[in-house]
């Protein structure tokens, strides 16, 4: 069934009369189905592939530290060399920390369910958040995504097709453009949290991006750029990214820090 832990109806949740697909959209939308690909046995998966990955680096990262402070204090340089080698292991599971996310399978699932983007507009796969959630429960709990697909930017404004979810935005509907830090889930340090706040799309006040196509700490911080760069560029403002005019204020926690704010350009007096 189509989740309804927060309110959502499907007859609320579309707020245009037009059905999302490849023809051009104007109007703001959002249209929720059943999920077909991404449901909780996907994201078990999900969360198996990171465990089954990152155990082994945190006992690398665990035993490194101990070997290394023994070889230190007694001296051996044998253990010092082993103990290296194992934290160097660990740095190294830092840089693929978006292949630890399983985003090599959430690729897979994407591109299993046909979805491509369209190839004249920016496109990023992406995962996809709204505030309030669509799912809660055990399933909120596991995965901060309420769906993975592509997220395509252009002149007409921001389309996302994923698994169950499909959304337009209208410039005219994006009030405003937060970057956040992108929380545990990337330590902290891996990429960011895109967040739109929008109106005219009801029971949604916020909705949150994060690329889940690198498979390195580089290729997402690079992907995050991008995406931020293509919607100031759909908003008539093109300055690149290192130039932003940004107003800086302290979050109430590490996991969703907000790095920058900016006014939306046509919000602005």
């Amino acid at each position: 069934m189509i989740p309804t832990g927060i309110g959502w109806r499907h007859h609320e949740a579309v707020t245009s009369s037009r059905t999302l697909g490849h023809e051009s959209m104007t109007e703001t939308s959002i249209a929720i189905t059943e999920p077909k690909r991404f449901r909780l046995s996907q994201i078990l998966a999900i969360n198996a592939f990171g465990i089954a990955i990152g155990l082994p680096c945190g006992i690398a990262f665990g035993a490194g530290a101990v070997v290394l402070v023994a070889g230190t204090c007694s001296g051996t340089p044998l253990l010092t060399f082993v103990g290296l080698a194992a934290l160097l292991v660990f740095a190294g599971s830092l840089f693929v920390m978006p292949t630890m996310w399983a985003n090599p399978y959430v690729r897979h699932l994407v591109r299993k369910a046909g979805h491509s983007p369209n190839s004249e507009a920016n496109a990023f796969l992406v995962q996809l958040a709204l505030h309030p959630r669509l799912h809660d429960g055990c399933r909120g709990w596991l995965e901060d995504a309420d769906d993975i697909g592509f997220l395509t930017i252009s002149a007409d404004g921001v389309t996302f097709t994923g698994d169950h979810v499909s959304l337009h935005l209208a410039p005219e509907s994006i009030e405003r453009l937060r970057v956040r830090n992108v929380g545990w889930r990337g330590l902290w340090f891996c990429g960011s949290r895109i967040e739109l706040s929008v109106s005219d799309l009801n029971n949604v006040d916020t909705i949150e991006f994060c690329d889940r196509n690198a498979l390195t700490a580089l290729g997402c911080a690079r992907n995050s750029k991008s995406m931020i760069h293509a919607i100031r560029n759909m908003a008539g403002d093109g300055s690149p990214n290192n130039d932003l005019q940004l107003t800086k204020s302290p979050a109430p926690c590490a996991s969703h820090s907000e790095a920058e704010v900016e006014r939306w350009p046509h919000h602005v007096p």
